[in-house]
């Protein structure tokens, strides 16, 4: 998918997670916390092969649920390429799993 941030710069989004959420405030922490274990081997992707690739988290509201979309942003299409050979296949994270807290495919 490819998107434009302003009128200079094509950007290329990759669906990481895709999952419902409860949207009450207790579980707030406990979706932080999920989002963090589920997105530390992209972090450590991005540290050991110095891609330049942001993450954006929005929510949307499906039927009669919320849910959390988390997107990896690429300016550069090689990089995006190297992402998807690396972790094509394993994303996007549907469900929601308490142990350990994080999202699973």
């Amino acid at each position: 998918m490819c998107s434009d941030y302003g009128s200079f710069i094509d950007v290329h989004k990759e669906l990481i997670v895709a999952a419902y959420i409860n949207d009450s405030a207790d579980y707030d922490f406990i979706v932080d916390e999920a989002i963090q274990n589920t997105l530390e081997p992209y972090f450590e992707f991005k540290d050991t092969n110095n891609v330049d690739v942001s993450y954006e988290k929005s929510y949307s509201k499906e039927g009669y649920g919320l849910i959390l979309k988390v997107n990896a942003v690429f300016i550069n299409e090689e990089e995006l390429a190297v992402f998807r050979l690396r972790f094509g296949g394993d994303y996007p994270k549907t469900k929601f799993s308490e142990q350990p807290t994080r999202f699973v495919a």
